[in-house]
């Protein structure tokens, strides 16, 4: 009986090697199939961000209040676009975390532009300008809408709704009937 137990656990030790055995070749492979994932996806060149432009721009009586303290040459600063080069883009919401964080400065009229969510038609003061505006220009870009469904801004005029022509009742023809 001694020897039945015995070759019965030879038996067990080699299939217990044989499955160790196995084994190795298969961590090995799928470790490398991981290091060639981990390799491709360090090639990978992100895309950049999409660049949106202004949803709606500096209103001209608020230039016109910024005009006296700066020298201000076009007409068409968009809002968002702090950088004012034409586009709303993540550099624009890095610029205005940057100004919060006191890590640079910005101008009269970048100041403006900033204050997404400020009141519309009112100049704003540097005060206005918060890690709130950075995150709804990165909502802008990502198009995610605001509460009320716009893909805009705050400060941005909602836009009326045009109301239908009314229709007279006796303006209708009447149909006949046979």
């Amino acid at each position: 009986m001694a020897k039945v137990k015995s070759g019965h656990g030879r038996l067990i030790a080699l299939f217990v090697l044989f499955v160790i055995l196995a084994a190795i070749p298969l961590t090995v492979k799928i470790s490398q199939e991981q290091q060639e994932i981990r390799q491709r996806a360090a090639y990978v060149i992100p895309t950049p961000a999409p660049r949106s432009s202004p949803p709606c721009f500096v209103p001209q009586a608020v230039l016109d209040k910024l005009k006296r303290s700066m020298n201000i040459i076009s007409q068409n600063y968009g809002y968002g676009d702090v950088d004012q080069d034409g586009s709303i883009t993540t550099k624009d919401a890095l610029l205005i975390l940057r100004y919060v964080a006191k890590a640079t400065t910005l101008s009269p009229l970048q100041i403006e532009v900033a204050d997404v969510d400020g009141a519309p038609n009112l100049l704003s003061y540097a005060s206005n300008v918060t890690a709130v505006d950075s995150l709804l220009i990165q909502r802008y870009i990502a198009r995610l809408p605001l509460p009320d469904g716009r893909y805009s801004f705050p400060v941005c005029p909602k836009p009326t709704p045009t109301p239908a022509p009314l229709i007279s009742p006796w303006s209708v023809t009447p149909i006949p009937t046979n």
